[in-house]
């Protein structure tokens, strides 16, 4: 089976993923990919009014396979307290 590697990002803060994963196909990528988001958002609650996260899939070769990214962008009408 195949070694993907999922790399993170939220704003400027990159992580490269350098050990990878054995997945059956592209798809199981994706699927780790999404579910890295998820996990990035629930554990690093957003800080700011804008606030980007990406995931990455790098197949073995380096060439990237799956690229998916969440955008927070909010504002308050109101002051928050």
């Amino acid at each position: 089976m195949p070694k993907y590697f999922i790399d993170v990002a939220e704003g400027t803060h990159f992580i490269e993923d350098e050990v990878g994963t054995i997945l059956p196909d592209r798809e199981s990528g994706r699927q780790v990919a999404l579910q890295s988001l998820s996990d990035m958002i629930k554990e690093d609650l957003p800080t700011g009014e804008n606030q980007t996260f990406i995931a990455t899939v790098r197949d073995e070769q380096g060439e990237e396979s799956y690229c998916a990214k969440i955008t927070l962008s909010a504002r308050s009408s109101t002051p928050l307290a």
